[in-house]
């Protein structure tokens, strides 16, 4: 409305010039009107019935123009008139639109808001608290609390109680699980690297019920991956740890990636991480680890079943069971990477050991050393 208002100025300066200078012909027309009626009454003492005649015709024209002048000041004074009302109008016309966007804004932003406390309301009524964002006070002492460093790919791994996460962390690293219970014990050295691997800060204690209480950070052991940071956090879904708690309280937010493991199934939990990951911005990898062991167990079931084909009709499933999955929740598709626990491990361990059989383990460790190199490496130099 800025540029129509300066328009508008230049417009109304203009013809108040073109006024003053019809005033200013007036002005003089009618001090040439005075002169000849004063030239008149000398002429009619003095001068001959012609000069008088043409003094008469040059006061008509004077007339004339006169009221030529007059008219065309009126016009001009029409004009104005119009052009002022028509700007009112547009005015007018700006301020009611103007008016009735922030009225349906209003009115959209009411009925958001009521459509947001009802959700809440049904939600709470379900037992689901409403979604609550991190301050960045909160974001900056769950980093101090982690030991988040500038430098380093944060991936936490995370998922349900039970789902092979922390025998993840360990394979992905090249690490066996740690021996533990009576049934490792069957020598005195056998007990002592027991008792070490359990103590190990390098590795990730693992059991048939959740072992992991608090989260826990491991280096990587590569070269490759030096500044790879893993986290093994706590399951969900156990009485320490609600649904609907797991993502903010385990501030799972800070974190660069976020690598979901889903064991015997692909839970409500494992979807709703999904959500949160994408509301948050994080990248995702999801894993279905054991894949050995549900082989083996199809397998048991059909005694004349040819691996191969087993295999291959879990991974199809597999696949098709998650993209659908994804489909009915409305999230987009993505990989599921198939793994194996000690496949993993034998592509991690540094000794140079190609399993016969790999599924989607090598592609895993391919992926996230790439993302590492693509997330560490210099931005490009303006040209």
């Amino acid at each position: 409305m800025g540029g129509g208002g300066s328009k508008h100025e230049d417009e109304a300066r203009r013809q108040r010039e073109e006024n003053a200078k019809l005033q200013a012909e007036i002005q003089k027309l009618k001090d040439e009107q005075q002169r000849l009626n004063d030239e008149k009454r000398d002429l009619e003492l003095k001068s001959t019935k012609a000069e008088k005649a043409e003094k008469e015709a040059e006061l008509r024209r004077i007339n004339e123009e006169l009221e030529q002048t007059k008219k065309n000041q009126q016009m001009m004074e029409d004009l104005r008139k119009s052009q002022e009302e028509k700007r009112r109008l547009e005015e007018k016309i700006k301020l009611d639109n103007f008016a009735r966007k922030i009225e349906e804004a209003a009115r959209s932003r009411v009925e958001q808001e009521v459509w947001l406390r009802q959700e809440a309301e049904k939600n709470l009524e379900e037992g689901i608290p409403p979604i609550k964002y991190p301050t960045g006070d909160q974001i900056a002492e769950k980093r101090a609390s982690l030991g988040y460093q500038e430098g380093f790919l944060h991936i936490a791994i995370t998922g349900c109680s039970g789902s092979g996460k922390s025998s993840l962390i360990n394979a992905v690293r090249g690490f066996k699980n740690p021996k533990t219970g009576l049934a490792a014990f069957t020598s005195l050295s056998n007990f002592k690297d027991a008792i070490i691997n359990t103590l190990s800060p390098n590795l990730a204690q693992t059991g048939t019920s959740e072992t992991t209480t608090k989260i826990q950070r491991y280096a990587d052991p590569h070269h490759a991956r030096r500044n790879l940071a893993w986290y093994d956090v706590p399951g969900a879904g156990t009485i320490r740890v609600r649904d609907w708690q797991y993502f903010n309280d385990q501030g799972l937010y800070i974190f660069d990636i976020i690598m979901i493991a889903v064991g015997d199934r692909i839970t409500k939990t494992d979807i709703d991480l999904l959500f949160h990951c994408k509301r948050f911005g994080i990248p995702t990898f999801f894993v279905r680890s054991k894949a050995d062991q549900h082989i083996r167990n199809d397998m048991a079931e059909d005694d004349e079943a040819d691996e191969n084909e087993v295999r291959t009709g879990y991974i199809e499933l597999t696949r098709a069971v998650f993209n659908s999955i994804l489909t009915d929740v409305g999230l987009p598709p993505q990989k599921i990477y198939i793994v194996s626990r000690d496949i993993l491990r034998l592509l991690n361990d540094g000794k140079g050991s190609k399993p016969k059989v790999i599924i989607d383990e090598e592609e895993l460790i391919r992926d996230i050393t790439d993302t590492l190199h693509k997330w560490s490496a210099p931005a490009p130099a303006d040209a």
